[in-house]
């Protein structure tokens, strides 16, 4: 069974649809979704942890993966804050360590408090 969302076209919501489909226990698929810089590095983040996500224009539909699993290698995030909070956030359910890097101005964004509460 495939759950079929209408997100409005925001970076925001569409952030948020691709987290909550990423940790749903059946495919979901996204319409309205915005295909923008922070949606493909938070994609391809969840592709890293095991998830499969197949775009279509504004529509995606995310495969969750049973047992999220870290790489390896560190997954780069660009400036984008929400998939490098999410991130942080998936790496308490995911097998193995979860290394996040992203460019020169994300790596000068305050995360210490997120850091913190999440140890």
């Amino acid at each position: 069974m495939t759950l079929t969302l209408r997100a409005p076209g925001s970076k925001s919501m569409t952030q948020r649809g691709l987290m909550l489909a990423a940790l749903a226990a059946a495919p979901t698929l996204l319409r309205g979704a915005l295909r923008c810089d922070d949606s493909r590095h938070l994609g391809a983040l969840l592709e890293a942890l095991g998830c499969d996500l197949r775009w279509q224009g504004d529509s995606v539909e995310i495969t969750p993966s049973p047992a999220l699993r870290a790489p390896e290698r560190a997954l780069h995030c660009g400036n984008a804050g929400t998939a490098v909070r999410f991130g942080a956030c998936l790496a308490l359910v995911c097998q193995g360590a979860l290394t996040l890097d992203g460019d020169e101005h994300m790596r000068r964004r305050p995360l210490g408090a997120l850091v913190s509460a999440l140890r």
